[in-house]
């Protein structure tokens, strides 16, 4: 996205007289995107997995459909953090810093499950923990910890990951509406 603003954004900028509108458009194309890409995905593996006999039951679809949503909102947030830097730095730098915190963040999780159990509660305010999804409590849909043999941690629910994530992109978007408002034309 920053390559785009950055080229159209001297010819776009003085003839569009909303800023955010343009920008709310190019995010929602974005976030249409991800969904698509997801939905292709999943039903590809669901296509493959009829093809080789496996069988599905409602909670099969309930639990897809989480994961589903999960990934497309999960990778949403994922790009808005890594465009809003764009808009600051170079697009290199941004994917480095975007996925180097992730990484931090995967490792310090790791960590204090391991060598300090005090501090889980802290987990559940990472972002990137709402990422996992084996660690959601799924035991209101039968059967499935059973079928796929995860654990989970107590707190974590889709619903709190969903309204963390969604919190989450309503401030990220601002910040990039925000941002182009204020972008010089170049």
């Amino acid at each position: 996205m920053q390559n785009f603003y950055r080229t159209n954004a001297k010819y776009i900028f003085i003839r569009t007289p909303n800023r955010t509108s343009w920008s709310i458009m190019n995010l929602i194309s974005l976030f249409t995107n991800t969904v698509l890409f997801y939905l292709f995905q999943d039903l590809e593996t669901l296509l493959v997995g009829l093809i080789k006999g496996v069988s599905i039951s409602l909670p099969d679809v309930q639990v897809g459909w989480t994961i589903f949503a999960s990934q497309a909102v999960s990778s949403f947030f994922l790009l808005l953090v890594i465009n809003l830097l764009a808009l600051f730095i170079k697009t290199t730098y941004s994917y480095l810093i975007a996925f180097s915190l992730c990484f931090l963040s995967f490792t310090s999780t790791g960590m204090i499950y391991e060598y300090a159990p005090d501090f889980f509660p802290f987990l559940k305010w990472l972002p990137t923990s709402q990422f996992v999804l084996g660690w959601h409590d799924f035991s209101k849909i039968q059967d499935f910890q059973s079928k796929i043999n995860i654990s989970y941690i107590q707190g974590f629910h889709p619903a709190f990951s969903f309204v963390y994530l969604l919190i989450g992109i309503f401030i990220l978007s601002t910040a990039f509406v925000i941002r182009t408002n204020q972008m010089d034309i170049y």
